[in-house]
């Protein structure tokens, strides 16, 4: 059988942004009739409704049959829109088909499409493959900046992965079928692409400039975000705590044994900075194992979650 792909689906979360939409779409639709790769694909846009069916302007606009919209039940954010919309539509998308999820504001430039697309049409064999737009350049305010750079340290230090990436992705059909049941994609969309063990490249893109309107994030949901980005890493975030126990509680019992030399074999005093040393580091070592044991919990709580249902998701493979 040939996985040669023969529809594209083009997943796209918005709230209240039909303008930038319509625009994002045209422009597009003109990138992919520029390259012959692509111009004999089926195009199908999802569009993930994230107001759950309450923005008038979308609902009263007329869209071809190239346009499917998909309405949550509530608002659920663009990512786990994403994942929403995938789910809902994996039943119709071939394992060979090709699938693009992306922002409709145009931060996610339409021209690097061809970009992520090349790597997946020059190796048709290989279902599992993904390109990611990795951001080179970003245009935010120097305060965003700032905040932005130390976020990205202390994901390094908890999970070991850099964090570059947003909802810009292409991949197989095979992918939206198969791996998007994970339960990774109920946290957070964009980093479970990464902390999941697949076939990633990284394909270098600019973050655009959004075409219209403004940007409905604010420091609350951003940091709810920046949160939930850590969530598919918890297995990763556990080790690093218990290794942060074993090398705190390993110093508080030197301490522990420095303390006892002076108090049982010498005349001295014992020295102030050791006590507070040593309490200081059995604080951390508490810490320390209250956090694994409570990150340890979750990551087996949820992979139980996710595999008592995994015998309904091989039986629809097999219909």
């Amino acid at each position: 059988m040939s996985n040669l792909p023969k529809s594209l689906f083009i997943f796209v979360p918005i709230y209240k942004d039909l303008e930038c939409f319509l625009r994002l779409k045209q422009e597009i639709d003109d990138v992919l009739d520029g390259h012959e790769s692509t111009k004999s694909l089926n195009i199908n846009y999802v569009l993930i409704d994230d107001t759950a069916g309450t923005d008038d302007e979308l609902n009263a606009a007329s869209f071809g049959n190239s346009v499917r919209v998909v309405t949550p039940p509530f608002n659920l954010g663009s990512q786990r829109a994403l994942v929403y919309g995938i789910r809902i539509m994996r039943k119709y998308i071939n394992f060979s088909d090709l699938v693009v999820t992306l922002d409709s504001d145009g931060e996610d430039i339409p021209s690097d499409l061809p970009k992520l697309l090349t790597p997946l049409l020059e190796d048709p064999e290989n279902l599992r493959k993904i390109t990611l737009a990795c951001r080179t350049r970003r245009r935010e305010y120097p305060i965003f900046k700032v905040a932005y750079f130390f976020y990205k340290i202390l994901f390094v230090l908890l999970t070991g992965h850099l964090i570059q990436t947003g909802n810009y992705a292409a991949y197989r059909g095979y992918t939206a079928r198969r791996t998007i049941r994970h339960p990774h994609f109920d946290l957070c969309y964009s980093s479970s692409l990464v902390s999941l063990d697949l076939d990633t490249h990284f394909i270098p893109s600019p973050r655009g400039k959004r075409y219209a309107g403004y940007s409905k994030m604010n420091f609350q949901k951003l940091s709810i975000h920046g949160i939930r980005m850590l969530m598919p890493f918890l297995e990763q975030i556990s080790i690093r705590a218990l290794g942060a126990f074993t090398a705190s509680f390993g110093l508080s019992s030197i301490f522990a044994t420095v303390i006892l030399y002076f108090k049982f074999f010498t005349d001295k005093a014992i020295p102030g900075w050791a006590t507070y040393t040593l309490l200081l580091l059995l604080i951390l070592s508490i810490l320390s194992a209250s956090q694994f044991v409570l990150l340890f919990t979750m990551v087996s709580q949820s992979k139980g979650i996710a595999l008592s249902d995994i015998e309904n998701d091989i039986d629809e493979e097999i219909d």
